[in-house]
């Protein structure tokens, strides 16, 4: 999903590993939080291959 700004916990600059901890998302407007964005991936990880 294209955002247009992703928030990260640590610099990834300083420790690669920091992309893959998420803080949140901005994107057109509307802010996911951590916990938002967990709750999409629980949906998807319940309903594989489902559009």
């Amino acid at each position: 999903m294209p955002a247009d700004l992703v928030l990260l916990d640590e610099d990834p600059l300083t420790d690669h590993t920091a992309l893959r901890r998420i803080a949140g998302v901005l994107r057109e407007g509307s802010w996911w939080s951590r916990a938002d964005l967990d709750t999409v991936l629980e949906r998807v990880a319940a309903a594989p291959g489902a559009r």
